[in-house]
């Protein structure tokens, strides 16, 4: 019953634009964990996301004086899945 509620009301949800992420900033306290998991929340929210406005944002939105932050730019990281798989070394 549940699972049946879950579906049908999650179509209701309101998509939103690839701009939107660009709202979402890393805050000061908070862990690498933290931000990956809101960051992760908020793109499931967007109609056909575009890998490159992902990236840009994420990364956009980082504390630069962060290790992951340095090496995401180092790297040149251009795909969000490449991202959200590397941090358990940076987490803090």
């Amino acid at each position: 019953m549940k699972h049946d509620f879950y579906h049908q009301h999650a179509s209701l949800r309101k998509l939103k634009k690839n701009n939107h992420l660009l709202t979402i900033k890393m805050k000061p306290r908070e862990s690498l964990k933290q931000y990956i998991g809101y960051f992760q929340s908020q793109i499931v929210l967007v109609y056909n996301y575009n890998d490159d406005v992902v990236v840009a944002a994420f990364i956009s939105r980082m504390q630069v004086t962060h290790s992951f932050y340095k090496h995401l730019v180092k790297h040149e990281v251009t795909k969000i899945s490449n991202i959200l798989t590397r941090p358990q070394k940076y987490s803090n």
